[in-house]
């Protein structure tokens, strides 16, 4: 579960979110307990893009890229992240 949740908030912060991780309750009541707060301010974080791209790749799920997240710029664009006019 940790590691879908950092899946989600970089995806949320490359699509322009601010993101903040609540714990709910503690961890030995249970390993899900964390609420995921994000708030858009259009300002899309290149290196959350990368950082999302890394970890796809070094958990090899990258396949899922397309699938999962499908905001993120494709490969060969990946300097470019798209304006809000673009979406």
């Amino acid at each position: 579960s940790q590691i879908t949740n950092v899946l989600r908030c970089l995806y949320l912060e490359a699509c322009g979110y601010q993101v903040t991780v609540t714990e709910l309750v503690g961890w030995e009541h249970s390993m899900k307990n964390e609420l995921i707060v994000a708030r858009y301010t259009g300002h899309k974080k290149r290196s959350a893009v990368e950082r999302l791209r890394q970890l796809l790749a070094e958990f090899g799920i990258a396949s899922l890229q397309a699938s999962r997240f499908p905001m993120l710029p494709a490969e060969a664009q990946k300097n470019e992240l798209p304006t809000p006019a673009d979406q």
